[in-house]
């Protein structure tokens, strides 16, 4: 994972600070977070508070693992592992492991001391090695007098582990929990699945905004420290943001739940908000404060908050990122490339060409892969029917559309971050330069490599 966390004492010098920060983002391509010495920093504090309560409330209500992380994941922005998949995914045996370590530093009236339950049917499971991936399975295994590699879950007995319990895993569907857009909407779903969702996450949430200053100096912190360590696609406040926070503080209330000092002090406003094109959180000091970004550092999802597009269509955006340059930005399944985004690339430089306010171009998006290269889907349809020469004319094309970049008349500069597959990574070597992050995998065929005359650009 992309997590740093960095503890910074009173006393610490702030050139350290910054040293140690900048290493850590530029080489070794880190996110950056700040935070207090306290046991399990931000991360793990609150994630294993969450996978406490989602282990609990599954047996209270008698939610199996399939439903329990098929509402748990993708419907409330969390990776689809959800709760039993990702402690699978950990180990089931560090999981006493990082109980105990907090219990025995966590201070005595911390809430995590009354939701921790000393589970029997973890310590047998542990014993009969079903310690997860790493072991002969955990909550999911294949099913061992299978040849056809049958996915097996576990019907949960709090009090005791027996292999008896494993059977044919059945997917969850049909729920309108399963299928609602929005947090809210999932979570105020009158089902069982909406039930379990809202019961796990209104405890997480909850303690999420009791530590704010105990564990980090800002909701910021928090926030990128979850979304950085356990890959949430938003932090415990933009969740309540997006529930309303006065909205959530009244739910806790009725369930006769603490309402947390912070949650009181923003009231009926939100824990971030848009000025003037930037974006701010709300602080302990019940002022907002610009999100301050590392030197150096320019994101596009800033630039999104004041401006529109220059140009877009299905498969691309273009922006203005200031000082005369502009960014192609991929928008596709995977960030592909397919028919619209050779005819966005042609757009842009025919732009570029035709407008004196431009004068360079930046290849860049900012999900979690830059490029997973052609559309295979398409190209897979259009050779099951025979459409010979509209494979030729795609391939053509985007060898011509690279080499085009290639020999611009002004620099393209790719800035890519993950997987560069196939075209993503011919693109890179079709730029002038190539800013990559630390965690970058380049991939390419030899065929397609041979496409371009080794020089500088090609080393890059």
């Amino acid at each position: 994972m992309r997590l740093l966390e960095l503890v910074v004492g009173k006393k610490t010098r702030p050139d350290a600070v910054q040293a140690v920060r900048e290493f850590c983002d530029i080489n070794l391509g880190k996110g950056v977070v700040k935070c207090h010495d306290t046991p399990g920093f931000i991360a793990n504090r609150l994630g294993v508070y969450w996978l406490t309560a989602g282990v609990n409330e599954a047996i209270k209500q008698g939610v199996s693992v399939e439903l329990a992380d098929a509402v748990m994941s993708r419907p409330v922005g969390i990776p689809k592992t959800g709760v039993f998949g990702l402690i699978d995914l950990v180990g089931i045996d560090l999981m006493p492991k990082l109980a105990d370590s907090l219990l025995s530093t966590l201070p005595k009236n911390d809430p995590y001391r009354k939701l921790f339950v000393d589970h029997p049917f973890i310590h047998g499971m542990i014993k009969d090695g079903y310690t997860g991936r790493k072991g002969k399975g955990g909550f999911y295994r294949l099913n061992p007098d299978s040849k056809a590699k049958e996915k097996q879950s576990l019907t949960i007995n709090a009090k005791k582990f027996d292999e008896s319990q494993y059977a044919k895993s059945e997917k969850a569907s049909g729920l309108e929990s399963l299928s609602a857009r929005g947090l809210k909407n999932v979570l105020t779903a009158d089902d069982e699945g909406g039930r379990y969702a809202w019961e796990v996450l209104n405890q997480t949430l909850q303690y999420a905004a009791s530590l704010v200053d105990e564990i980090a100096e800002t909701v910021y912190d928090i926030d990128e420290g979850m979304k950085l360590g356990y890959n949430w696609k938003s932090g415990p406040f933009e969740m309540i943001d997006a529930l309303g926070p006065e909205w959530f503080a009244g739910e806790l209330k009725k369930a006769g739940m603490d309402v947390p000092k912070i949650l009181k002090d923003v009231g009926s406003g939100t824990f971030y908000k848009i000025e003037n094109g930037a974006l701010q959180y709300f602080g302990t000091d019940k002022k907002y404060h610009k999100v301050a970004r590392p030197d150096g550092v320019l994101l596009l999802s800033d630039i999104k908050l004041a401006s529109k597009p220059v140009l877009k269509n299905g498969s691309a955006s273009v922006w203005d990122i200031g000082d005369g340059v502009l960014c192609f930005e991929h928008t596709s399944k995977m960030n592909t490339f397919d028919d619209g985004t050779f005819e966005m690339l042609g757009k842009v430089k025919a732009f570029i060409e035709g407008n004196d306010q431009y004068n360079a171009l930046v290849v860049y998006n900012e999900a979690s892969n830059f490029s997973a290269g052609a559309n295979l889907g398409l190209a897979i349809f259009m050779i099951n029917i025979a459409m010979w020469p509209q494979v030729e004319q795609f391939i053509a094309g985007g060898q011509k559309m690279f080499m085009d970049l290639k020999y611009a008349p002004f620099p393209v500069v790719s800035a890519p971050s993950g997987l560069a597959l196939g075209g993503g990574c011919e693109i890179l070597l079709a730029s002038d330069a190539v800013q990559a992050h630390a965690e970058t995998i380049p991939a390419s065929s030899k065929s397609a490599l041979a496409s371009y005359p080794v020089g500088a650009a090609a080393r890059k």
